[in-house]
This record gives structure tokens, sequence and C-alpha cells, in this order.
């Protein structure tokens, strides 16, 4: 059934279904599904709060965001004054650390289980499954934090946990335990298609694309977004100035 937000007289309105719903909510984004049912992030009385399947989640904290569907159950962060946490399914994951979450590549679904980013005790994590795994360290430098890295990102390939870290301008992947890409530049975009492994790389100004471990030259000045469409590789690319679609035939 289709769902979308309108704007009328300088009034938001979501619709699904071909009626109104939460009529005193503003500020809708992030309108997707979650187990077949409607569900938005919204604010009202000055409150962010996570409407799913009409019913109202969040209120008891200071703040919630992105909603998302793991394993068919609703997850979302919030946050109290103190830290940010992750909400699975009614429960509450991740309050013994500094802080989690992060944005919306940092919790995952992989495999039906969920996979989150963590810091805490100077160390960066991702749990996955309820095991960590130490990506990296960080130090407090008076207010600031200083990581021994730029960032790292989750993905799930081959129902696999997968993560892609960034450090000096650089990046690589790591994919079931595994390094790879670490002869480029910089690694992105990876996808699953037919149990193979595909991923955008970069080095030395050039753009490539690595399918199964095989390197495909391009010739184009930048590839991006890469997916997988009906089990083909679809991607953008880029040349002189212009961008279109590619399609795997």
């Amino acid at each position: 059934k289709l769902a979308y937000s309108a704007w009328k007289n300088k009034k938001e309105f979501t619709i699904y279904d071909g009626k109104e719903i939460c009529k005193d909510c503003g500020g809708v984004a992030n309108l997707f599904g979650v187990n077949g049912k409607v569900t938005f992030w919204a604010k009202k009385d000055d409150k962010f709060i996570i409407v799913y399947d009409g019913k109202e989640y969040g209120k008891e904290y200071f703040s919630v965001f992105l909603p998302k569907e793991i394993n068919g159950k609703l997850a979302y962060l919030a946050s109290d004054s103190i830290r940010s946490f992750i909400v699975y399914d009614g429960k509450e994951y991740g309050k013994e650390y500094f802080t989690v979450g992060l944005g919306e590549r940092h919790f995952i679904d992989v495999n039906g289980k969920l996979a989150y980013a963590a810091v805490g005790d100077g160390k960066e994590l991702i749990v996955y499954d309820g095991k960590e795994i130490e990506v990296g360290r960080y130090a407090l430098v008076g207010e600031d934090v200083k990581s021994d890295h730029d960032d790292y990102t989750l993905f799930s390939l081959n129902n696999k946990l997968a993560y892609i870290l960034e450090k000096d301008k650089k990046s690589f992947m790591v994919y079931d335990g595994k390094e790879i890409g670490k002869e480029y530049d910089k690694v992105f975009d990876p996808v699953s298609i037919n149990g193979k492994i595909i991923y955008g790389a970069q080095k030395g100004g050039k753009s490539f694309i690595i399918y199964d471990g095989k390197e495909i030259s391009t010739d184009y000045d930048d590839v991006y977004s890469l997916t997988n469409v009906g089990g083909k590789l679809v991607y953008v690319a880029k040349k002189n100035g212009k961008c279109f679609i590619v399609m795997e035939k």
C-alpha cells in the first residue's frame, strides 16, 4: 500500500492507504515499512517519536531517531541525557558503552542478528551477535575525541559481517574476518551478487570495480553507488562531467 508525506497550506500530512494518519505529528521523516507496517520518525509536542503500526514509541527517551527494520522487527537509536543506545524489539542494547550507533551505517541487520558500532573504555568496537570486535582506539584530549582512524561503516554481505575502515585518507574492507582491498587507496560500496563480492576501488586517480576478486578497469572518471538490481550489478558512472547509470549485461 502507498504511504507518503504531503504539504498543504503550510501544514504537513502523512497519508497511508488513502487515509491521513498521525494528524498531530510534524516533521515526518524516514517513512518506510517494518514487517509490512508503515513506520516513520516524527515530531510531536516538541519531541521526536517513532510511529510504528499506528503506535508511538520512544516517548520515554530524550530523543529517538533513525528507525529501521532488523529481522522483521523495529529498531531505532535512542538517547538519554548522557549517551546513545539502540532499542531493538523493545529491548535496549549498548547502554554499557559511552555511545553506540552513530549513524545509518553503524547499526545493521546481519543474517537476522543485530550488529552495531560502539565506543567505550578507549576502544572503538563492532558488537555482533553479542560479541565485541575491536576496530580501533581513541583517547579523550580535553573535550575532543582523538581516534586512530577516521571512520568505519558496517555492511552485510552474503549474510556475513563486513566493514570498511578509513584511516589516513585511505580505506580497506574486512569481510568475514579477512582484510580486502589494502592495495588500493580507497574501497567503497560493497555488494554481494549471486554469492560474489563486488566493490568499487580507487588508486592513483583511477577508478576500478573489483568483481569476485578480479579487477575490472573502467573508462570512467569515477564510479559509485554500486548496487544489486535483479541479480545484476548496477552503478553510477561519471565521465567528462556527465553522470549516467551502467547495468551489467
